[in-house]
């Protein structure tokens, strides 16, 4: 189980709107952000006037949940996907614009920073923008304030990222595709005071801790409910397909399409979430976990096509093994673009591939999930103070709270256990502690600020999440680090 724990810390500092391992990242993201901090602006604005273009909101939100984590992407499909962006912008402002005549208001333009373009759109020039609105915003707002920014954003992108999960399991709800823009409209502006930042950051932590549960819900219907689970890491000779990424619904589309073909699917520790649920388990082709968490090593090793999801955010850089699919909107150059709705390039290219050889057994390992346990460690708790640890935490964080009762939580990821200790547990102080501090623990974090908890993160490495968000939750947040 270790390897499951350890495979999460091999997260680096990515274009996550935190920060980046390379300056061409962070410009790229800057100009991306920049174009939909301005998008958010005039949905906010529509909205005061009782307007909603779910259309529009609905593009911003994807545009959101974009991640690059390639310095080898396709060049020009950024470009394409950025002009996407700025003709939205446009047309956002103009129906605002209209509206406002129609109604006969003045309307409020944005103020915001851009720079002249006199030698056209290319992917060059895309990061020579993103440099200059990056310096621009380092040298107009406080360190503090910047801090709180990149925070708002990294919530907003997770948040998106949840929104479109949702989407595949039931109809889109157009209050909370407003309330993650309506956030993010806060970063338009320098002279926004830092205790709305603050206060406002709270009150979207409550909004991501009920998407949540929101996709707990979704999850558990669609899938089943969650379940103990043995999962095995075995190789079964045969045509096979490697998917990597966190987007069930897209392995779940791709078994769906494969269940009557010779074509084995597995999996590394970024699709976990499958392997709870019984859904998964009723495709005969699903195989199971592959891999050692070493992206580079595993693509090389793997004997069939290579499946990347769209939201995945594994750096690829180093990855030549031959044929990789992926649905990401702008993939590495050595992937090959499909659209989810047309996997059949991938599958020919599986059966194409020689596959395994032969049988290989390695281990199995359990995923235990008993309400029960839960339940257990609940009773008696009224009178108590209580430290929900995620993971196996230190002893010297264990002597901090030496006068709470401990529940422990065996896996630091596992959110839907520790959302249904804080909604069952009684309302007296509470701890929660992680051994991990990784983007998916952050993510989890954030949507816990707003519960009245102390927090602290062990193992916390400015390369993993980035400077601006630990500095944030430290010192706005009190989160123990």
């Amino acid at each position: 189980m270790n390897d499951l724990f350890n495979m999460f810390d091999k997260t680096q500092c990515k274009s996550l709107g935190i920060c980046s391992e390379n300056p061409v990242l962070s410009s790229i993201d800057a100009v991306i952000i920049n174009e939909i901090r301005q998008i958010a602006y005039y949905i906010v604005k529509l909205k005061e006037l009782n307007l909603i273009n779910f259309k529009i909101m609905k593009e911003a939100i994807s545009a959101l949940s974009v991640y690059i984590t390639d310095t080898s992407f396709n060049k020009n499909l950024l470009v394409e996907f950025f002009l996407k962006l700025e003709n939205l912008k446009k047309e956002t402002e103009t129906f605002y614009n209209k509206k406002c005549r129609e109604m006969g208001l003045n309307y409020e333009h944005l103020t915001t920073f851009s720079v002249k373009n006199d030698e056209g759109i290319t992917s060059n020039t895309l990061i020579k923008w993103g440099e200059k609105i990056l310096t621009h915003w380092y040298n107009t707002a406080d360190e503090n304030k910047i801090c709180l920014f990149d925070l708002i954003i990294f919530m907003a992108k997770t948040a998106a990222n949840k929104l479109i999960e949702i989407q595949n399991y039931k109809e889109a709800n157009e209050s909370e595709y407003f309330e993650v823009l309506r956030l993010l409209s806060l970063t338009n502006s320098t002279a926004v005071r830092s205790e709305k930042l603050t206060r406002r950051i709270r009150e979207f932590s409550s909004f991501l801790y009920k998407l949540n549960e929101e996709l707990i819900y979704e999850r558990n219907k669609f899938y089943g409910n969650r379940q103990n689970v043995k999962i095995e890491r075995s190789i079964v000779k045969g045509k096979s397909i490697f998917v990597i990424g966190g987007d069930i619904f897209e392995l779940y589309n791709l078994l769906e399409k494969t269940k009557d073909l010779d074509i084995n699917i597995y999996t590394n520790f970024s699709m976990m979430l499958a392997y709870i649920y019984p859904k998964f388990f009723e495709y005969k082709n699903f195989k199971g976990l592959y891999g050692t968490g070493d992206i580079e090593y595993d693509f090389s090793k793997f004997k069939g096509a290579i499946y990347v999801t769209e939201h995945s955010n594994t750096k690829l850089d180093n990855a030549i093994r031959g044929k990789i699919f992926t649905t990401k909107l702008i993939p590495s150059d050595n992937s090959t673009k499909i659209e989810k709705s047309n996997l059949t390039p991938l599958i020919e290219a599986a059966l194409s591939e020689e596959g395994f050889e032969f049988d290989e057994y390695n281990k199995e390992i359990t995923f235990e999930y008993d309400k029960s346990l839960l339940n257990k460690a609940i009773e008696g708790s009224e009178d108590k103070k209580i430290l929900i640890s995620m993971g196996k935490i230190s002893d010297e964080i264990k002597e901090k709270y030496e006068n709470y009762s401990e529940i422990n939580i065996k896996f630091p990821y596992d959110v839907e256990s520790l959302i249904y200790l804080l909604n069952a547990l009684p309302n007296n102080e509470k701890a929660v502690c992680f051994s991990k501090c990784c983007v998916e623990i952050i993510k989890i974090v954030t949507s816990i600020l707003n519960k009245n908890l102390n927090i602290c993160l062990e193992e916390c490495k400015i390369s993993n999440v980035g400077p601006h968000i630990l500095s944030a939750l430290k010192k706005d947040f009190k989160v123990k680090l």
